[in-house]
């Protein structure tokens, strides 16, 4: 009788693929209204330093200057300045290009990585199903971030930030992808560790995150080795060699020369015990500030993934728990380091400047708690899956209940996407005017001018400042730099 259930369900589950697709497609719809948004975006604020830096000394110059000695930004960053000066070399229009990239690279890689993690997880997923899990988990960040415009459109806050996530999240897929094939050269032990320096090295705030994302890694292939699994040997060495490149990341991080001018405005670092009681205090204030003023998409997220748990558990032979009491434990598992890694979050800001992290760096945080409660969703899920698959009739009730779920929750993301795209024609504008600005000083400059006046703009990006009538303040001194000029203000109205 169980056989034949079984089969039914799964039959049905065949049938049902038209539900994942329409699940899929209606959490990529706000995802590429937020792609239209960032094709507006231009140089902003730091970004010009960045650009004046290349155009100045190069892409290794830059990296070199910026690290050794004294600069208007972050220059122990290496990562950061390295993949500035990438994009500075195709100019302005870079930026236009890099947020719709940078969520084709992140749903791309988090796709992959769940695909992986869900067949080691002895799931049988259709193509579609980590396509939507993945969009899904995407827009939930990008949709609570404290401060979308400077975590994803404005570049100079982009790449320390949500880079370094999509670079973990690549990582992952490329970690998951070992073990799942039980073997790994040391051609690729050596990429990963090179990956994970390169992912350590955007900004610390992120780099604190992946050293305990990868020390947490270890460990369970440690437990993995204890019960003899035949994964567990490979998942130790890569990573290990994770958590080296890290480590190194850290180590460059912190040596830097460039934060010799820093540390003089920093505050005497707290010792160990006040740390760490900030750290948990700001953690637990994050949570509960993100359960109760963000309610509803919490609320998605728990409901989305406890009906997808269910639709994947009535297909699987065999359930996820044997026992009542291990999801109860798997919740407060998933809890207690979902609390953790958010406070590894806060973490380096806490110890730098004895201080929250800007909102644009709480993008990290967002995405952890964002799978914290789709995690514990998951897990309510399969408790509930477990609890109904006996009865035929229970699970047919359930599949249908969690279809229903499923595809009302998915209205959700299109139904955001409306106040996404209230942003997009002040965006438009802006690029418009910078555009038209931007073509207004090269022509003077080739026309043997070096000291320009220009037309002074509206800030896109909040608490990013833009050029000014005092040539001496730093963005303008930057935008000389980049226009090879001797001289710019921005004091002439705008025409719009």
């Amino acid at each position: 009788m169980r056989s034949t259930l079984r089969s039914s369900v799964a039959e049905k589950g065949d049938r049902s693929q038209l539900v994942w697709i329409i699940a899929a497609l209606a959490v990529l719809v706000p995802l590429i209204a937020f792609g239209l948004n960032g094709s507006y975006m231009r140089y902003s604020g730091d970004d010009y330093c960045y650009a004046g830096y290349f155009t100045e000394h190069g892409l290794i110059g830059s990296v070199w200057n910026t690290y050794f000695g004294p600069s208007p930004f972050h220059g122990n960053r290496f990562s950061l300045t390295f993949f500035s000066g990438l994009a500075d070399a195709v100019g302005p229009t870079a930026n236009s290009a890099l947020p719709a990239l940078a969520l084709v690279l992140w749903v791309g890689s988090l796709t992959y990585a769940l695909r992986v993690g869900m067949r080691l997880a002895g799931y049988s997923i259709k193509p579609w199903i980590p396509i939507m899990l993945a969009a899904f988990l995407v827009f939930q960040t990008l949709y609570q971030a404290p401060d979308l415009r400077q975590s994803l459109y404005w570049r100079s806050g982009m790449l320390p930030y949500l880079a370094p996530l999509i670079a973990n999240t690549l990582l992952i897929a490329i970690i998951l992808r070992a073990i799942d094939r039980d073997r790994v050269s040391y051609l690729e032990i050596g990429l990963i560790g090179v990956g994970a320096l390169i992912a350590g090295g955007f900004s610390e705030t992120a780099t604190v995150l992946q050293l305990g994302v990868m020390v947490l890694g270890m460990l369970i292939c440690m437990r993995g080795v204890q019960q003899n699994r035949p994964w567990a040997k490979v998942g130790i060495r890569v990573f290990s060699a994770a958590a080296m490149g890290t480590l190194l990341a850290i180590l460059l991080l912190i040596i830097a020369p460039s934060n010799a001018s820093r540390l003089e405005v920093y505050p005497d670092p707290p010792d160990l015990i006040t740390l760490f009681m900030a750290v948990t205090r700001r953690a637990r204030n994050f949570v509960i500030g993100s359960i109760a003023g963000l309610p509803l998409p919490n609320f998605v997220a728990f409901f989305f993934a406890a009906a997808f748990s269910v639709l994947m558990g009535l297909t699987r032979e065999n359930g996820i728990f044997d026992h009542v009491r291990r999801p109860i434990l798997a919740l407060i598992v998933i809890f207690l380091v979902g609390y953790g890694f958010i406070a590894l979050t806060l973490s380096a800001s806490s110890y730098a400047t004895l201080g929250s992290p800007n909102p644009r760096a709480l993008i990290t945080s967002r995405f952890v708690m964002v799978l914290m409660v789709a995690g514990m969703g998951w897990v309510a899920g399969s408790l509930a899956t477990r609890l109904v698959k006996r009865p035929s009739n229970y699970s047919r009730i359930a599949a249908a209940a969690s279809t229903l779920v499923l595809l009302v929750l998915s209205a959700y993301p299109v139904y955001a996407t409306a106040s996404i795209l209230e942003d997009t024609r002040e965006l438009r504008n802006w690029a418009a005017q910078w555009d038209r600005r931007d073509r207004e000083i090269v022509a003077a400059r080739d026309s043997g001018q070096s000291r320009v006046e220009v037309v002074e703009l509206d800030h896109p990006i909040p608490w990013v400042g833009e050029l000014q009538a005092d040539p001496g303040f730093w963005y303008n001194q930057c935008a000389a730099a980049y226009y090879d000029l001797v001289e710019i203000r921005a004091v002439l109205p705008s025409s719009d």
